[in-house]
């Protein structure tokens, strides 16, 4: 896990969400590391250069999408 999904404007999700962290303390490092490395792996500045180099050659090549 790396962090928790709630949903817009549900008080009731967020305020679970919040009691599971002020009781689960000891968790948080390792779900922050686990964030931080999804972070580098899904959104690293390299890869946002391959997906954007991939859409520029597509649309050269007349095959947008």
């Amino acid at each position: 896990m790396d962090g928790w999904i709630v949903e817009p404007r549900d008080v009731g999700q967020m305020t679970a969400v919040v009691q599971k962290i002020l009781e689960g303390r000891a968790m948080l490092p390792d779900i922050g590391a686990r964030a931080r490395e999804r972070a580098v792996r899904e959104f690293s500045s390299e890869l946002f250069i391959e997906q954007t180099e991939a859409v520029y050659r597509r649309t050269a090549s007349g095959r947008a999408g």
